[in-house]
């Protein structure tokens, strides 16, 4: 900026016009010589030079004898301005300077005050003296000499000239190096204009901040303008710190040697500089703040908490079987006895029609539940013998079942609320399936007719979102209402469009001697590259959009942000070259790579050795430009970021012509073509944009997973035997209408949601056709099977038997179906808006589903079972066909081979002794390896995760992760109802001297300091700060007669809106005068003018009535994964609550303070999300042991274990995710929540046909429960399932990893625990038998049942096959329902 050039070199081009000498030639005496005296005479002019800080006058050379002032106004000035030169009791000491000459330096002196230099006393009071010896000191020649002058010929034209005067050139000045140092020390820790820089980025010229000194800094404040500098003649400092110097011609010189103050002394009469400015001062906070530090990680024994814990808990476990086996085998040899106290009444049992029933199908258990539950095609696998007659002789099983109550007490009033729960259901299906086998075509059409009205709204009520903070934030989350609160009140954040080009070329470093200093380029500034690049730039910047709906011309200049109203603020590394190839493509072009990145703001008289253009934006921080680099070696970039700015607003219509010229933006970027350099791009639409998009690009991919689910569905719902009979045998049509019942489902549930106008998000209308399909499915498989497998009973008509299945079956369809939606719903307890909404359209998705199932599928069944039994062709119901079918609805199936395998081999071999202990053992390893790794689940959702993979903006994000080096800006807002008119709550606001020590900038000063772990980089600059330098200079603020701001120099603008003799403005004085210092913008006179910094920071009420609201902005840390950012939020949370603590205690203000970065509203989940997980996933847990415990007739030992298994299941994914890269954020909560609820499908209906099975022992019943339900689980659920497999091709990320991965992990994982570890922990801690249940069977069986073997000669077999002993009862202690009736 301006200011630079009037910081550096009005106070020079003052100093050195005091020199003017007009007097008589004057020659020194030998007393002279030895005390000094004046170099210069300052009376006289030998010309005036024009600069940024106006006319300046050039000192003549005529040496004389310094004078008294001999003025007692004079006297106070300087006083005032150099009180160092006051010393002793001389009140009007010998001086070189006159009057006049000290009212000159007092006003010089008003710039670099209000640029800075005022802020720290003591750096103040050692550059005033720096100037007041060079200017008065009566000992001026001993220091400082004339090397070369000129004669004054003066202005022809106005006849000015004078042969006998002799204009200064060039002068030596010497001085004490120590002194030089201490005057930089004091002053380097001052701010900038910007936050984050250093005022020595505006006055150390080319070195900047980073490589200034104090001789540095000297020096560059003494080049003149033909040095590229803008003193009126040259400087040349020389630094020594030898008290005597002898020079040419043997002149014996002394340096100026006086005493620098350091920033932690204060001058007399005046305060400390404050902490915020000078790092060394011992003035520290006054009550530091007490920051919560990173805790390390649990140890124990040399482990972390969880490798501990899990290893301890896998001792216990292995100890566990070890000893249970051990106890097992001591009692192989003992044989079941039978109960001493049973009596020859049990031998034989009169059913409730009279009949004689064995108790040979308790055995086997129930015959309900004796059906496969999935897609099994073979027979019942109960303990029957096919060739038995309907009667077969008693078995005298009373005693080994040890019942001892009177069988004729069993009937509905004396039965278990268990038992009575289970009738009741069974019950009621048992009458809804009679009633729609009956009444089909009503029942159709009336669920046709709810389930259409509700799918009418997907074509009416239409609404999807894409917008990225509607989908991701929540509403009334703390970091959205924060990003809410700063859109109103202050601005919206801008919309961001950005390129980043990387040289392909990526070798090409280069050396290069810039002054007489080495550096190493990369290769983005080999000089063709920056061309071609700067070529880029230009056809963006020059790119013309036109509204096709307005026929305007749209340009970037109509729509970016201009913070000072006329440039737009791009930035660019070309902002260096002011924008102009000329400049780009000189020879010296690598010299503004050097001088600019140190002094980003440099000026020079000469306008093309600048940084920046007159009015133009300056490039602040040129890491926002430049990418791939360390630390601050910017020369050794990598890649060019060019970021274009756009007005943003909270009205989306005032957002449109931004949105049409960033399409033609994106469209032009990508189809630019370069061989040198390759482009990552993206506009604010981008990720929207991107979204929508990646709606469209898996259609392919949903048809192919539909159709192989399709043909799978139609495949296996048939019984197909012979080719000749196939169109009778098939159910093409049933399997056709069941895919389309699940669709129906799934649009109703959008519709439903629809006439609320809540709307939907992409992953629900891709997603959820898939997960309803694999559940639906299961459920028709159930009822379907069932129903083939079914055996007609004598005198049943088909609606009864379509009752009867119905009733036993749809108790577990309902367990399956509202154990998978309690899942979902419970998936909604996530705050995130995308996930939640997901969670709830699938579970009401799925009652729906199930609504549907038990009405238009089941009508249409009936209807379907009809037209087989009418010898009707599939398809074309009107033809009958040829031949009969074999296979007749009211006849029994075959065994299948895979059912055999289950039931021969498979089963036996499990239940092997030394099996079940390696299973127990391994899936115990394994449980406690992933308990191990649990601390290491990556938490977060990385941006590139949600673009198809396809997207430029892949791209764009691992270029991102490459080469930015900057943080995002932080704002910390104060609200409403702080009162800033008053001395403590300004104090309390500002890092001046005179403010609190520990004011907010201070804290957050304190903050930077421990950046590390606060993620906070740089100090705040507060605006007050610059306000009361505003306004205390007599430079800035002005107003005409009738109190409208004017500008100095303006006509009629003489009076001072503010006298700096009255310190500070309070009450309406403060809030009056603020108005003039917000729209004031920083120029060569004033640079503190806050608009365009502070303008947005302060907002005022509508009616005048003071400030409403501000904030303290500062940068954060490089964020580059996902911890970054929300460890950032949660820190950032932190300070706010120390700084508001701070706030309402220094004034008894309401007002807090609120922490925004645009990045927050995104990670925010973060923070909690373990504790999340924990909850939503305990809650499901529990969710499901209740629907399980009260659907297994309250069997408390079934829902244990069911959910024991599930809990393992849900652990071992877990660990599959940190060994497969998914990392644990909503979505993958919300499918870690709804494979809870998948695997109960994989567990309760083998522990349902475990608790109902009749063997006499855990290991017979954990066999007979797995030949019957293994196959079903394996071609049921496993293999319909795998239909989401086919995600594993969609173009989605999101898809592949978060459902893909981990349904495969769901189906792999629930299949192997429910067919391996299940049945080995039933065999060993399963539930004991409930007498009671089975006793009601066999006392209420409808028909009398088929005979098996008696146990004995079952245990023997299978005691031959296995070698393990059958042989011992379950305890007596059996369920408390058994023991009451």
């Amino acid at each position: 900026m301006k200011t630079t050039v009037i910081a550096i070199h009005v106070l020079v081009v003052c100093v050195i016009s005091l020199w003017v000498s007009a007097a008589d030639q004057w020659t020194p005496t030998a007393h002279d010589l030895e005390v000094g005296y004046c170099v210069v005479d300052n009376s006289l002019s030998c010309g005036v030079v024009s600069g940024f800080a106006g006319d300046a006058t050039i000192p003549c050379v005529r040496p004389k004898r310094p004078q008294r002032l001999n003025d007692s106004q004079a006297l106070q000035v300087l006083h005032q301005t150099c009180p160092d030169l006051m010393t002793g009791a001389d009140d009007d000491p010998l001086l070189c300077c006159d009057a006049d000459a000290l009212h000159l330096l007092a006003e010089s002196y008003e710039l670099p005050k209000t640029l800075g230099l005022g802020r720290c006393p003591s750096c103040y009071h050692n550059w005033r003296k720096n100037f007041c010896h060079s200017t008065c000191s009566p000992r001026q020649s001993k220091f400082m000499t004339v090397t070369k002058s000129s004669p004054y010929k003066g202005d022809a034209e106005e006849g000015t000239g004078d042969e006998g005067l002799i204009r200064v050139d060039e002068v030596t000045y010497y001085m004490n190096q120590d002194f030089a140092a201490d005057l930089y020390d004091s002053c380097k820790g001052l701010p900038g204009v910007s936050a984050g820089t250093s005022i020595m980025d505006l006055m150390c010229g080319k070195w900047g901040s980073k490589k200034c000194n104090g001789f540095r800094w000297l020096e560059f404040m003494g080049l003149s303008h033909e040095n590229g500098g803008h003193a009126p003649y040259q400087f040349n400092y020389v630094f020594s710190n030898e008290r005597r110097l002898t020079v040419d011609g043997g002149r014996q010189v002394y340096p100026l040697d006086v005493r620098a103050l350091s920033c932690s002394e204060a001058p007399p009469g005046e305060q400390k500089c404050s902490y915020a400015d000078c790092a060394q001062s011992p003035q520290r906070l006054q009550n530091p703040p007490q920051l919560p530090q990173r805790a390390p990680p649990v140890t124990l024994l040399n482990m972390s908490a969880t490798t501990a814990a899990a290893l301890i808990l896998y001792l216990i476990i292995a100890a566990s079987v070890f000893i249970y086996f051990a106890i097992y085998s001591m009692r192989n040899d003992n044989k079941i006895e039978i109960s001493s106290h049973s009596s020859s009444s049990c031998e034989s049992i009169n059913g409730h029609n009279g009949r004689p029933t064995s108790l040979s199908h308790i055995e086997s258990g129930d015959s309900s539940e004796a059906k496969p539950l999935r897609s099994e095609l073979s027979v019942d696998g109960t303990y029957q013998l096919k060739d038995s007659p309907p009667s077969s002789p008693d078995i005298h099983m009373c005693a080994q079942l040890d019942i001892i109550q009177p069988l004729e007490s069993i009937h509905s009033a004396n039965l278990a609320i268990g038992i009575r729960l289970e009738r009741f259901f069974e019950h009621m299906f048992r009458s809804w399936g009679t009633f729609v086998a009956r009444n089909p075509w009503m029942v159709i059409i009336g669920s046709l007719f709810v389930s259409g009205y509700f799918a009418l709204g997907v074509f009416t009520n239409w609404q999807v979102t894409t917008d990225p903070v509607d989908l991701w934030v929540p509403a009334g989350s703390p970091a959205r209402r924060d990003m809410e609160y700063f859109n109103e009140n202050f601005w919206k954040f801008y919309r961001i469009e950005q390129l980043i080009i990387e040289p392909k070329d990526r070798e090409g470093f280069f050396n290069a001697t810039i002054g007489d200093e080495e550096f190493t380029f990369g290769p983005v500034f080999n000089q063709s590259f920056l061309s071609e690049a700067f070529d880029l730039q230009r056809k963006v910047l020059e790119i013309i959009a036109t509204d096709e709906d307005t026929n305007e011309s749209i340009r970037l200049s109509d729509i970016c942000y201009k913070p000072l109203g006329g440039e737009c603020a791009t930035q660019s590394i070309f902002t260096y070259y002011l924008d102009s190839k000329t400049e780009l493509m000189k020879d010296t072009y690598l010299n503004k790579v050097v001088y600019c990145t140190r002094s980003p703001t440099y000026t020079e008289e000469r306008k093309e050795n600048s940084c920046f253009k007159p009015n133009g934006i300056p490039l602040v921080y040129p890491g926002v430009a430049l990418g791939g680099f360390d630390g601050d070696e910017y020369t050794k970039a990598t890649a060019l970021i060019i970021t274009i700015p756009v007005k943003n607003y909270n009205n989306p219509k005032e957002n449109k012509r931004a949105i049409v010229w960033e399409k033609l933006f994106l469209e032009t970027v990508a189809n630019h073509s370069s061989k040198a350099m390759t482009i990552a791009y993206k506009a604010e639409r981008s990720i929207e944009d991107e979204l929508d998009r990646q709606s469209k690009s898996d259609i392919v991919t949903v048809a192919v997973s539909y159709l192989i689910m399709f043909i799978y569905i139609l495949l296996a719902l048939g019984d197909l035997n012979k080719c000749s009979t196939i169109l009778m045998d098939a159910r093409f049509s049933l399997g056709f209408v069941g895919v389309t019942v699940v669709l129906l489902s799934v649009l109703a549930s959008l519709g439903f949601f629809f006439y609320f106008s809540i709307p939907a998000t992409l992953i629900i209308v891709e997603v959820i056709p898939f997960l309803v399909l694999a559940v639906g499915v299961d459920n028709i498989f159930i009822l379907v099977q069932s129903f083939q497998r079914d055996e007609r009973r004598p005198d049943e008509q088909l609606v009864d038997q379509i009752g009867r299945v119905v009733g036993e079956v749809a108790p577990s369809m309902m367990l399956s179906s509202l154990s998978m939606s309690s899942c979902f719903f419970i998936g909604t307890l996530t705050t995130m808006p995308a996930v939640r909404m997901f969670a709830l359209y699938a579970g009401v998705a799925l009652v729906i589903n199930f609504f549907l199932q038990m009405t238009c599928f089941l009508g249409l069944f009936a209807l379907d079972t009809r037209r087989q039994l009418d010898n009707r062709l599939d398809i074309m119901w009107c033809i009958k066909g040829s031949k009969k079918s074999e296979k007749h609805p009211a006849v029994g199936g075959k065994e299948g081979l895979l059912y055999t395998f289950f039931r021969d081999i498979y089963s036996p071999f499990l239940m092997k002794d030394n099996i079940r202990i390696l299973v127990l053992l391994g899936f115990g390893a394994w449980l406690c390896t992933s308990v191990a790794v649990l601390d290491k689940l990556h938490i977060g959702l990385e941006q590139e995760l949600s673009m198809p993979e396809d997207s430029y903006m892949i791209n764009y994000f691992d270029f991102y992760q490459k080469y930015f080096v900057v943080g995002p800006p932080v704002y910390f807002m104060v609200t409403e109802g702080y009162d800033y008119t008053h001395n403590e709550s300004q104090n309390a606001m500002c890092s001046l001297n005179d403010c609190d020590r520990d004011s907010l900038p201070s804290l957050l000063a304190y903050m930077a300091e421990q950046s590390n772990l606060t993620y906070i980089q740089t100090k705040p600059l507060p605006w007050m700060d610059s306000y009361f330098s505003y306004i205390s200079s007599t430079d800035c603020c002005f107003k005409t007669p009738d109190d409208r701001q004017c500008f100095k120099g303006d006509k009629n603008c003489t009076e001072h809106c503010w006298q700096s003799e009255n310190g500070r403005p309070f009450g309406s004085n403060f809030t009056n005068n603020l108005g003039y210092f917000l729209r004031h913008s920083p120029d060569a006179k004033c640079p503190k003018g806050g608009l365009g910094q502070y303008d947005d920071a302060v907002q005022m009420y509508d009616n005048g009535g003071g400030i409403k609201s501000t904030y303290l902005m500062s940068y954060r840390t490089t964020l580059k994964t996902s911890e970054d950012f929300y460890e950032s939020l949660r820190y950032s949370r932190i300070i706010a609550d120390i700084l508001t603590e701070k706030l309402q205690n220094a004034t008894n203000s309401k007002a807090i303070v609120r922490p925004y970065s645009f990045p927050d509203v995104f990670y925010e989940q973060y923070l909690t999300m373990w504790a999340d997980t924990i909850k939503s996933l305990s809650i499901s847990i529990t969710a499901i042991f209740i629907v399980t415990y009260l659907f297994l007739g309250l069997d408390i030992y079934s829902a244990l274990i069911v959910a024991l298994t599930i809990l393992m299941i849900i652990i071992d994914l877990m660990a599959m995710m940190r060994w497969w890269d998914i990392s644990l954020n909503a979505i993958s909560l919300v499918n870690l929540v709804v494979g809870v609820g998948i695997s109960v499908e994989f567990c309760s209906h083998l522990v349902r046909c475990y608790a109902i099975c009749s063997a006499p022992t855990r290991v017979l019943r954990a066999k007979e429960s797995l030949a019957k339900m293994g196959t079903s689980i394996l071609s049921g659920i496993t293999l319909t399932d795998c239909g989401i497999l086919i995600l594993a091709f969609a173009k989605s990320k999101i898809f592949r990893v978060f459902y893909f991965r981990m349904y495969l992990g769901i189906i792999a994982f629930g299949t192997l625990h429910s067919l391996i570890f299940l049945p080995v922990l039933l065999s060993v801690i399963g539930p004991p038998l409930n007498k009671q249940r089975l006793l009601f069977a066999a006392t209420h069986s409808s028909t009398p049942q088929s005979t098996s073997p008696s146990f004995s000669a079952f245990n023997k077999k299978y005691n031959n096959s296995t070698g393990a002993d059958d042989t011992t009862l379950d305890d007596k202690s059996d369920n408390t329902s058994s023991q009451q009736s």
